[in-house]
């Protein structure tokens, strides 16, 4: 069924009502097997395979493919009404009216089955599921249908990553040990479905989920964006991104500030105890540290995944509650987008998924088209809205999970690890995007190991160190050894040149140092013009 709902996205009907498909392949189904086999069952099977190969734009391959399992069993069924058992022919012989009634059978059963494949291959489960609801099914039912759809591409995807682990090891080189192989499989994918299904619900809980699963229904038309602040589309890449930023004016109260925080896990050490963090508004923040340095617990204090055990959390200066009515002002402010995307995906595609955070903070389904139209042109995918999201590839898998934080339209955007992954190429788009996003008036925090990517995007960088938090601006506090040492990092590629430079006479005073490999050409250059060289 997989691959027939994902044939259903690039279905020419796709955008006909369900209903109305439903009622046409059911409507064959009943013909099929009411009207008698000549000539009606065999005017049904006609009649679907026109309607699949000519309107619906099936192509015969995919269709052959799908169809040849139904049609196994319904041979399977025929020759058995071929034979008879016992009677004056023997133990087994052919049956007197046998080839009459198996074609009969066979003809019935094949023309049924094609009018049910009508409505696979014309209506993807993302279109049929939210519509069950209102057609009075229970919505726990469909949440977990919604849910165990994209789960299953999770898990058959990590099945066959697996596999293709093992067969590297040669541990498919006979037919029986890749059958031994099964088991081990079977409860891989097991154990990974709990960690994931954990996983996915507190991606899903930052987005304001509260045990119903709302998304959009595909029909309804796109309305323009609403007027007020708009998120930008990103604009063009190839060029450096640099960003000189605005002063910390740090009379200003922090906009998102912890305050005396202390947090363990169950069972373990201290992660982080007696820590004072800030996010001031406009500032570019980049979160660097060692593995285990509480990176990702840091983040998920400031967005409310996690609740100190020791001080508080404070946006605008006031105290957050853990309460329903905190948490939903604190994800409006604040939104994280982990770093695996699958655990915060669950929708059959883009532009249901970006729905969800929206229509979770109670606005009009106009409003909610209007968000979603703003968050996928934001971040460039608006071509992908109706994509299923297991066809996406990973960086647009990435995207599409900013989209859905941006969406709820947050004053602080936190990215944990958003380039980990992207080749150089998905790395400059994406931050080109934040940028973007960042001239629309998105705070945006980004948890990296990539120094050399904080030191050329980032206002301020934030070191988590064994003894505590070290902030300052980027340039400053990631051109000090002593504190990168503590961290567990190098220096940066362009702090080290800047050294360089200096020490051989190239630059002087307080001029900054370049960051880039195209700003040290630069600088080269204009050295050269002015020695006449």
């Amino acid at each position: 069924m997989l691959p027939i709902d994902a044939a259903a996205h690039s279905s020419r009907w796709r955008r006909r009502h369900p209903v109305d498909k439903a009622v046409l392949g059911l409507g064959l189904t009943v013909l099929a097997v009411s009207l008698p086999p000549w000539p009606g069952a065999a005017l049904v099977l006609v009649t679907a395979l026109v309607v699949l190969l000519g309107p619906a734009g099936v192509p015969r391959q995919r269709l052959w493919r799908a169809y040849r399992v139904p049609l196994g069993f319904c041979v399977t069924g025929a020759i058995t009404l071929l034979v008879q058992v016992g009677g004056p022919g023997g133990f087994v012989s052919l049956a007197h009216d046998g080839p009459v009634r198996a074609g009969e059978l066979l003809l019935r059963t094949s023309a049924a089955s094609l009018g049910v494949l009508l409505f696979a291959f014309t209506t993807p489960m993302s279109d049929l599921l939210p519509r069950l609801v209102r057609a009075g099914i229970p919505a726990p039912v469909v949440d977990v249908a919604l849910v165990t759809y994209r789960m299953s591409f999770l898990l058959l995807d990590s099945v066959r990553r697996v596999r293709d682990a093992q067969a590297a090891r040669l541990g498919h080189t006979s037919r029986a040990a890749a059958w031994r192989s099964l088991g081990g499989l079977g409860a891989t994918a097991f154990v990974r479905a709990f960690d994931r299904a954990a996983r996915l619900q507190a991606g899903l809980a930052g987005r304001g989920y509260d045990g119903t699963l709302r998304v959009l229904l595909p029909e309804a038309p796109r309305l323009r964006p609403l007027h007020g602040r708009q998120l930008r589309a990103p604009r063009g890449a190839g060029r450096p991104h640099l960003r000189t930023g605005k002063a910390a004016d740090m009379s200003e109260p922090a906009l998102v500030a912890l305050r005396g925080a202390s947090f363990a896990y169950e069972d373990g050490p201290a992660v982080l105890s007696g820590l004072d963090f800030d996010i001031r508004e406009g500032r570019a923040l980049a979160l660097l540290g060692r593995n285990g340095s509480g990176k990702t617990t840091l983040m998920r204090l400031l967005s409310g995944g996690l609740r100190p055990n020791e001080g508080r959390l404070t946006v605008g200066g006031q105290p957050v509650t853990y309460d329903r009515k905190g948490l939903t002002r604190l994800r409006t402010t604040v939104q994280l987008v982990v770093q695996d995307p699958d655990d915060q995906l669950f929708a059959a595609s883009v532009e249901q998924d970006v729905s969800f955070g929206p229509l979770n903070l109670g606005l009009p389904d106009g409003e909610v088209r209007a968000r979603v139209a703003e968050a996928l042109a934001a971040l460039d995918i608006t071509a992908l809205a109706d994509r299923p999201t297991h066809l996406l590839s990973y960086g647009q898998r990435k995207r599409t999970a900013i989209a859905g934080a941006v969406a709820m339209r947050p004053r602080v955007l936190i990215l944990d690890e958003p380039t980990a992954g992207l080749d150089p190429d998905g790395q400059e788009r994406l931050l080109t995007t934040l940028d973007g996003l960042r001239d629309a008036g998105t705070t945006v925090v980004m948890a990296t190991h990539d120094v050399d990517l904080a030191l050329r995007w980032a206002d301020d960088a934030a070191l988590l160190t064994p003894s505590g938090v070290r902030t300052g601006p980027a340039p400053v506090a990631l051109a000090r050894t002593d504190l990168l040492r503590e961290a567990g990092l190098r220096l940066p590629w362009g702090a080290a040149v800047t050294d360089l430079l200096r020490a051989q006479g190239l630059l002087t005073g307080s001029a900054p140092g370049p960051r880039t490999a195209d700003e040290l050409a630069a600088l080269a250059t204009e050295r050269l013009g002015a020695s006449g060289r």
